[in-house]
C-alpha cells in the first residue's frame, strides 16, 4: 500500500491506485537512442563518457535491449528529463558530449513523449502534481505535449 493520501482506504480524492508495477513496452526510437549513447561513448575517452555507472547499468542497457519497465520506473524517466532538459543547450551537445550521451541513455526524446504519455493515461493524480512545476511544463512544451 502506497502512503499517498489519494490511496488509501477512505483518503481525500477517491482516486483509483494506479498499478504502479505494471510493466510497459519500451519504444524502438528509445532503444535506438540508447544503443547509440552505447556506441558513442565507446569513441570516447573515458573522461568523456556521459551517464554515472548506475544509469549505464539500470537505464541505458535495459533500454537498449528493449526491456519493459514499470510505471514506477516511469516516474523516476519523467524527473530525469524535467531536470536535464537543460543538457540540451550544453556547450558539447553537438559533439555528442556526456549530456549527450545520458540523454540518448535514457532514451531521447522519443521515450521522453513516451513517457508523459503513460503517466497521464495511466496515473493521472500523480501527473496532474508533477505537470505543475514550472520545469516539468517547459518539459512538456519542448516535447510538443
Amino acid at each position: 500500500m502506497t502512503s499517498c493520501l489519494w490511496a488509501t482506504p477512505g483518503g481525500r480524492g477517491g482516486g483509483v491506485v494506479p498499478d504502479l508495477n505494471k510493466r510497459i513496452p519500451t519504444p524502438e526510437g528509445a532503444q535506438v537512442a540508447a544503443q547509440r549513447s552505447i556506441d558513442k561513448s565507446k569513441e570516447k575517452p573515458p573522461s568523456q563518457r556521459g551517464m554515472t555507472p548506475w544509469g549505464r547499468k539500470y537505464r541505458r542497457a535495459p533500454l537498449a535491449r528493449g526491456e519493459r519497465f514499470t510505471l514506477r520506473q516511469y516516474r523516476r524517466f519523467a524527473r530525469y528529463f524535467s531536470r536535464h532538459l537543460e543538457d540540451k543547450q550544453g556547450q558539447t551537445w553537438d559533439d555528442y558530449g556526456k549530456g549527450r550521451q545520458a540523454w540518448d541513455g535514457w532514451g531521447d526524446d522519443v521515450m521522453a513523449r513516451h513517457v508523459i504519455r503513460t503517466i497521464r493515461k495511466h496515473d493521472k493524480q500523480w501527473f496532474t502534481k508533477w505537470a505543475e512545476s514550472p520545469r516539468n511544463r517547459r518539459l512538456m512544451r519542448h516535447l510538443g505535449l
